[in-house]
């Protein structure tokens, strides 16, 4: 199983759990500098339906767009819809 697909199961079997705190401790502890962009992506996107049910995915989403951009790997669209 490669590591994006891991992402989207691991997110997914938490979101059907209902295990929500779990997977909301999970993003605060992600090392965001050592992750790939791709891999930063995934976990905005993978934790999309339950975005307002994690307190720190906001935070995630603005960290991970600094990320990006500190990495000169910004293009214009490339977060969107994953707020």
């Amino acid at each position: 199983m490669n590591e994006l697909t891991a992402i989207y199961e691991y997110a997914e079997k938490l979101m059907t759990a209902g295990e929500l705190n779990k997977l909301n401790e999970h993003l605060v502890l992600l090392d965001i500098d050592k992750l790939t962009i791709d891999q930063l992506i995934a976990w905005l996107t993978a934790t999309l339906p339950v975005r307002s049910k994690l307190p720190y995915r906001r935070r995630l989403f603005r960290e991970v767009k600094m990320e990006i951009k500190i990495r000169n790997k910004w293009e214009k669209g490339l977060l969107a819809g994953l707020e």
